[in-house]
């Protein structure tokens, strides 16, 4: 599952295990939980195309904290997660975050990528 997998670092190239969900369908609904600067770092970390996006670097262009927190950092599609799981259906966040303070990094499967960056006009 992709949450399974915030933990631990993905290799090179290899996306989390477990059934994804259809995100092409759920992007629109996602997307518009979230306020522009959330979108402007959710299409930075797409915009990486499965390569992770360090932290830091991210901390220094949108003044973020210098920690990993998918709660804090992109509390849209947060949101938007915990109510569809809230719901029951099986969705897990789709970035990865994995390290602590100024050596952790966000890091997004290069297929959902793809398409959030297609949704966000990329």
């Amino acid at each position: 599952m992709w949450g399974a997998r915030q933990k631990a670092e993905p290799a090179a190239g290899q996306r989390p295990s477990g059934p994804a969900p259809d995100w092409a369908k759920l992007l629109p609904a996602a997307i518009g939980q979230m306020r522009p600067h959330e979108r402007e770092l959710l299409l930075r970390i797409a915009e990486a195309r499965g390569r992770r996006v360090p932290i830091g670097e991210l901390a220094d262009a949108f003044g973020i904290p210098a920690a990993p927190s998918l709660e804090h950092d992109l509390p849209g599609l947060f949101g938007f997660v915990k109510s569809r799981q809230a719901a029951g259906q099986s969705i897990e966040m789709p970035v990865v975050a994995c390290g602590t303070g100024d050596k952790g990094w966000y890091w997004m499967a290069p297929e959902l990528g793809h398409a959030f960056r297609q949704e966000l006009g990329d």
